[in-house]
Order: structure tokens, then C-alpha cells, then sequence
């Protein structure tokens, strides 16, 4: 199943960055934040989890270009929306990393 779900990936990466006139390491960094993403998903021994796969979907389906190549069809489609909610959370994560620490009870001031 996920060197299917690799495939599907590679296959709408390579019609995106075609119609974009982007490289693949360019397209990996821009949807899946990692520019040998799609190097390395292409690699049978390497893995990617689901939640990447749907945040790349995701981020495809909100940038596909409206007259560009069709959306494949044996290939599910996200919402244009999922990609705003996907960012909305990483950002929600990453401030939440970067917000002070309340200091614990006892700690010497």
C-alpha cells in the first residue's frame, strides 16, 4: 500500500512541477518542507507516514493551477481548504514550542 500511495505522490509531483517548471527537490520543500522528500519516498526502503502524505495531497490540491493538466483521477482530490488548516497547525505547534515555559514551583529564583 504505501509504495502505491509513493506512486501517486511521485505521479502528481512530477505533473505539478512539469506544468510549474519546478525541480522535485524545489516541490519538496515547498510541500512537504523537505526538498529530498521526493527523492526519498521514491526509494522502496525509506517510509513517510500518512499524515505526510495527506498534508503533500493537500498542499497540491490547494496550488494545482486551474488551467494546468487535470487533477488525476484514480487519485482522491483534498479539499483546496485542508492545505489552511494543515499550515494553521503546524504554526499553532511551532508557537507553542517557542512560548515561555512557566517556571515550576519551587525552582529557585
Amino acid at each position: 500500500m504505501e509504495r502505491e500511495l509513493a506512486a501517486h505522490l511521485l505521479l502528481v509531483a512530477q505533473a505539478f512541477a512539469d506544468e510549474k517548471d519546478l525541480s522535485l527537490t524545489t516541490l519538496g520543500r515547498l510541500a512537504a518542507w523537505d526538498g529530498r522528500f521526493f527523492e526519498n519516498i521514491a526509494d522502496p526502503s525509506k517510509t513517510f507516514t500518512a499524515r505526510k502524505y495527506d498534508e503533500v495531497l493537500a498542499y497540491f490540491s490547494a496550488h494545482w493551477p486551474e488551467d494546468g493538466p487535470a487533477w488525476p483521477e484514480h487519485i482522491s482530490r483534498p479539499d483546496r481548504d485542508e492545505w489552511t488548516r494543515i499550515v494553521a497547525k503546524a504554526a499553532a505547534r511551532i508557537a507553542a514550542k517557542r512560548a515561555p515555559q512557566p517556571e515550576t514551583a519551587g525552582a529557585a529564583a
